[in-house]
């Protein structure tokens, strides 16, 4: 798995890659253009998951073995790993390390263990605890996050209700993907990547009738140029679409659902 693009390295990525005789995954350096690899990490007990902080430097490993979660991290420059504590925030499926926030020794995470409901926190590494809640929807969980490298800021995070929806952190974002909502309308506009200038963006688009698209967003000039399209064959008059309705449990209940 490419775990970081290097986007300050012309020549080098990041992967994650089981080599030979090992169990778990070391991360390796490799050069995009002779497919040379130096190993960067060694395997970890357990470890399945690499996170890089955005400096390029691997500080971050996640797994799990019967006992739950297993998460590991180091501090900048450092060699030395250290094992976060075990405790019911990690179980059950209820907490998901996504990246790094801009302070160096914290993460964005997804947690439910609030109310059984996704939210975005931020989690201190220092004291292995959610320090911040960021969002959470009354209704919904929250998907995941939207940053600008660039700028060093969240810039969103994400939920479906019906359709792909966002909450905002910065305005300028904002009034960009609506452009965006207006130019490509009735679909789901994904953030995939964007370049460290806020020059350009990628974004991927589809709804429940269009299999999807990559566009390139040239920002200053508001353009969009299509890129490629998934699955050309399926024609969109023949895709049934999406919609939301509710149905009652026997205890009367209300439970929301999605036909097609």
């Amino acid at each position: 798995f490419i775990i970081d693009p290097l986007i300050n390295d012309a020549e080098n990525i990041l992967i994650s890659l089981s080599g030979e005789g090992e169990d778990y995954p070391s991360v390796y350096k490799m050069n995009v253009y002779s497919g040379e690899k130096e190993k960067v990490v060694d395997q970890r007990e357990f470890i399945l998951n690499w996170i890089t902080d955005h400096d390029g430097e691997v500080r971050f490993g996640f797994g799990a073995d019967e006992g739950g979660l297993i998460m590991i991290t180091r501090a900048v420059g450092s060699t030395e790993w250290i094992n976060l504590q075990v405790q019911d925030l990690f179980k059950d499926d209820s907490f998901f390390p996504i990246n790094f926030s801009f302070n160096k020794n914290s993460l964005f995470v997804r947690s439910a263990v609030a109310n059984g409901r996704f939210s975005i926190y931020d989690f201190d590494l220092d004291q292995g605890t959610l320090t911040e809640k960021l969002f959470e929807h009354p209704v919904v969980d929250v998907t995941g996050i939207e940053l600008s490298p660039g700028k060093k800021k969240l810039l969103a995070v994400t939920y479906l209700e019906d359709k792909l929806q966002r909450q905002y952190f910065d305005p300028e974002y904002e009034k960009l993907m609506n452009s965006v909502d207006l130019a490509l309308p009735m679909r789901n506009n994904y953030l995939e990547d964007m370049t460290l200038d806020g020059q350009y963006m990628l974004i991927r688009s589809d709804s429940d009738v269009f299999p999807g698209a990559y566009y390139r967003m040239d920002v200053a000039n508001k353009k969009l140029d299509l890129i490629g399209e998934f699955n050309t064959r399926l024609n969109p008059e023949y895709l049934s679409p999406q919609r939301k309705l509710t149905y009652f449990a026997r205890d009367g209940l209300e439970i929301p659902a999605y036909l097609t």
